[in-house]
């Protein structure tokens, strides 16, 4: 945490596939779920992309401490019920480049978003989510998850956020978004 708070957080990128690195922590994070005995069913969908790979420039280990995390949240909020696991392809990041030929100067992002069917949050909550020491009543924890995956995400060009109950009025959704990779032309 330290490290983040100086802006020394080191990260060791290299070219990962996302849909591998989702898929092998949702297998694990569903054999956890399943050896306690919890009435969740953990979905991961990436049929908008079907058959391709998703090569993002990351460090893996971050990028997997924040879908445990943003995951296990989920879990931990949703006594039983879904979790969804959903990727989209957006237009989204602005790489900063100056084009005057194009109007579009935007990088393609990958968005995860993880949507539960839990409590959802209470609207008191949103506006220190992803702040320092912030947990909810009863919640346990330290209150440096979601703190942490911001930084990280954020460190990598991305970005995160949450939405309070879904479509069915229940449960939350946490998405963040990452550069996908482009190769220098």
């Amino acid at each position: 945490m330290s490290k983040i708070d100086n802006n020394a957080l080191v990260l060791y990128k290299e070219r990962i596939n996302l849909n591998e690195v989702l898929s092998s922590t949702v297998d694990d994070i569903r054999e956890n779920v399943i050896s306690d005995n919890k009435k969740v069913n953990i979905v991961y969908n990436n049929s908008v992309i079907v058959d391709k790979d998703l090569i993002i420039e990351a460090d893996k280990q971050r990028i997997i401490q924040v879908i445990f995390n943003i995951l296990d949240n989920a879990i931990k909020f949703t006594k039983e019920g879904t979790i969804n696991i959903n990727i989209e392809k957006s237009g989204g990041i602005d790489n900063g480049k100056d084009d005057t030929v194009s109007n579009n100067n935007k990088s393609e992002e990958i968005i995860i978003n993880v949507k539960d069917t839990g409590k959802g949050l209470d609207s008191r909550t949103f506006p220190h989510l992803f702040s320092k020491f912030f947990s909810t009543s009863g919640a346990g924890g330290t209150g440096l998850g979601l703190y942490i995956c911001k930084s990280i995400i954020e460190a990598h060009g991305g970005r995160i956020w949450a939405k309070n109950n879904n479509e069915e009025g229940k449960g939350a959704t946490f998405s963040f978004s990452l550069p996908l990779y482009e190769e220098e032309q």
